[in-house]
């Protein structure tokens, strides 16, 4: 529906019509946890906590089982970063959206329009969308060789995008860091 927000009467209908809508809403799960790969906890002693110390919704929690600890993460908090998947040295949660493939396609496809071009030493810039609006709003334009792949959260590139830059020719990898970044994101 196309509303003319200026026109009182249209605003009116249109106000009325959303207090009648109803439905469901349903939040998206943006992970998967193999609790077989995670390596939090083994013979009831802690080990990794890398995507404990690096969630910065603190959807994240240990639970304390008989004998050994698992990972959970809280759906409704998780607001789909994705640097738990990041951080996770055995692949134990996966970010499912996007979907990671889609990302790297998406990466290589950009990739190989800039070589096809005639482009040379691409380098690959993760930037948030935030840091990206800043940027713009100055008058500042990122030299001809880079390529920005804006992000909501820059925990969200992981070493998998990383290596499909790397293997699609993209002379370097870059990650904008910005000065609203949580701490325990730049520190990862």
């Amino acid at each position: 529906m196309v509303v003319d927000w200026q026109q009182a009467e249209a605003r009116s209908t249109a106000l009325e019509q959303f207090a009648e809508l109803m439905g469901e809403f349903d939040k998206p799960r943006y992970f998967q946890v193999n609790s077989d790969l995670c390596a939090h906890s083994s013979s009831g002693n802690v080990g990794c906590t890398r995507c404990l110390d690096v969630c910065p919704a603190d959807a994240i929690s240990s639970i304390q089982g008989r004998i050994e600890s698992r990972i959970e993460i809280d759906p409704f908090l998780c607001q789909g970063v994705g640097s738990c998947t990041s951080a996770c040295p055995t692949g134990a949660i996966e970010f499912r959206l996007p979907e990671t493939r889609r990302q790297q396609d998406t990466l290589s496809a950009w990739l190989g329009a800039y070589r096809e071009a005639g482009g040379q030493a691409p380098v690959l810039r993760f930037i948030t969308h935030d840091s990206q609006d800043a940027e713009r709003a100055l008058g500042a334009v990122p030299a001809g060789h880079v390529i920005d792949a804006p992000l909501e959260e820059l925990g969200a590139a992981g070493h998998d995008q990383w290596l499909t830059a790397l293997a699609a020719g993209a002379a370097e990898v870059r990650i904008q860091l910005h000065p609203n970044m949580p701490a325990r994101l730049s520190a990862f």
